[in-house]
């Protein structure tokens, strides 16, 4: 049953629309915790939750599974018909399949829409696998990023994307952790774990990481959170390439209790396909979180990630993600421990400037001035 706020006529500050489950979304956590610090209100209006309360933002959850279109257009019913009773100052869409209602009910109400285009949705293989699903994505696109001049995303190569297909000008708020201070080096595991962290799909080359810890020699064990039920793809080969006893499937984790585990691997993964533009021109929430937490990683060549680490060698790059690649630098950091180490001292220095305390100023303008316009 869908909750609804009990203040009848209240005028909200900010009402965040957001079609994820937002107990695992860090980014919207992040947003309500940013917003909440600087002393803003509003509602958080979402697909899945377990909270009723994230910081200072009250929850409306929607209760819909994420899954496909057909629940996309059950999100825009719901979402759309409880931001009609809302009176609000400003309202945030959180990427492309919360944008429709909150434009709409924006324009209706004469209130500012800030987009925060979490991804390049047009790009991802899910969306680019049928004609006609690119085709609805690419129609939503074109209308409402077109109509929504205010906003942000994650990196300078999706706001140039945006930018040259739209005209908008979109400033960057990049899905970095909040820096902690002092945060006690953890325990490592033993044997040395490799952990991917994230989402499972059929680009984020899993099986070849597989096949690629089936060829080195060295104690190593691998650890994948992420909702593996319906990815038995991915599972299938373990039992073939011999390896059951080196990968654990750990299922989606909370941040907290991820990041406590990150720190206790040896090494992180980010291992991504090229025909996927999403992936190619991503700054994955992993990249960051791995600094974080203090461990190098072996991620791809890619425009950002490249960029980053020649800021910061906390990396190995690959060109391909073929098992042969992986493995050879998965060697190279076991037999060079001089460059594995070289690699985690930068992490330090990585994560003083990657944080979410600098973003957070950033973001603290734009609401602060749009919400100033609106008194």
């Amino acid at each position: 049953m869908t909750h609804y706020p009990k203040e009848k006529g209240k005028r909200w500050e900010i009402v965040i629309v957001a079609n994820s489950d937002i107990t695992y979304d860090n980014r919207v956590r992040r947003l309500c915790r940013a917003l909440s610090e600087e002393g803003k209100t509003g509602l958080l209006i979402c697909s899945q939750a377990q909270e009723k309360r994230l910081f200072n933002f009250r929850i409306i959850n929607l209760q819909l599974p994420k899954e496909g279109f057909k629940s996309f257009f059950k999100f825009f019913i719901k979402s759309l018909l409880v931001l009609l009773t809302l009176r609000f100052k400003l309202v945030i869409a959180c990427d492309l399949d919360a944008s429709p209602s909150a434009r709409l009910v924006s324009m209706l109400k004469q209130k500012f829409l800030i987009y925060d285009a979490h991804e390049y949705i047009t790009g991802t293989a899910s969306v680019q696998r049928t004609a006609w699903r690119h085709m609805i994505w690419h129609l939503l696109e074109q209308i409402f990023v077109r109509i929504s001049p205010i906003g942000m995303t994650v990196n300078n190569s999706i706001a140039e994307i945006l930018h040259k297909k739209y005209g908008v000008q979109y400033l960057v708020i990049k899905n970095v952790p909040y820096l902690e201070e002092n945060s006690p080096p953890s325990k490592c595991l033993y044997p040395p774990a490799v952990i991917y962290a994230g989402s499972l799909s059929s680009d984020r080359r899993i099986k070849e990481l597989l096949q690629a810890i089936s060829q080195i020699s060295f104690p190593c064990q691998v650890l994948i959170t992420g909702n593996a039920e319906h990815h038995e793809d991915i599972k299938s080969p373990i039992a073939k390439l011999g390896i059951e006893d080196r990968v654990k499937f750990l299922g989606l984790l909370k941040y907290d209790d991820l990041k406590s585990l990150i720190k206790e691997c040896w090494l992180g993964v980010n291992l991504l396909s090229p025909q996927d533009l999403n992936s190619y021109y991503s700054l994955a929430n992993k990249f960051f979180d791995y600094i974080h937490c203090g461990i190098p990683q072996i991620t791809m060549d890619f425009p950002e990630y490249r960029k980053h680490n020649k800021e910061y060698k906390v990396a190995i790059l690959l060109k391909k993600a073929y098992p042969s690649e992986i493995s050879r630098a998965l060697r190279l950091l076991h037999e060079k421990p001089y460059l594995y180490l070289s690699m985690q001292y930068n992490t330090a220095f990585a994560r003083q400037k990657w944080n979410f305390q600098k973003e957070q100023k950033r973001l603290k303008m734009i609401i602060t001035s749009l919400l100033e316009y609106e008194s």
